[in-house]
């Protein structure tokens, strides 16, 4: 059986390896121009008060054309709690559709444009026939 031995050759090999590598990366951070990390500054967007008439103004350029205008409704919340009002609008069915809208909006400035942040159209388009008695000679 032999005797283990420390390879002290290859130890000293590795020292003198990384002591070069070392040596390189130190002058390298030294010598090379560092450069400037530049801040970004992030606007906020600019509270815009959220009245009726804005409201308004939303509603009438959001609603599809087959709906009926007025069955619509709309809110006024602050949902995620942002400090930035949304708008959500709703439009309830009319017969003889029975197809609603749901739309929620944030405005963007004062005349009327808005983000669309959600829109949903549920329910199905329905006939509905009124059934009328039939009136025969023989029942009168």
């Amino acid at each position: 059986m032999r005797r283990q031995r420390t390879n002290w050759k290859y130890i000293f090999i590795l020292l003198i390896l990384a002591s070069i590598v070392g040596g390189i990366l130190c002058w390298q951070s030294k010598i090379w121009p560092k450069e400037e990390a530049s801040v970004i500054e992030i606007k906020k967007p600019k509270r815009i008060e959220v009245t009726e008439e804005l409201a308004n103004k939303i509603m009438e350029k959001i609603l599809p054309e087959n709906f009926d205008r007025k069955t619509a409704c709309f809110f006024i919340n602050d949902l995620d709690n942002d400090q930035v009002s949304e708008i959500i609008i709703g439009i309830t069915p009319a017969l003889p559709a029975f197809e609603a809208y749901l739309a929620v909006v944030i405005p963007t400035d004062e005349i009327g444009n808005y983000k669309k942040i959600a829109d949903f159209k549920f329910g199905k388009k329905i006939l509905i026939l009124e059934v009328l008695p039939v009136f025969s000679m023989s029942m009168i």
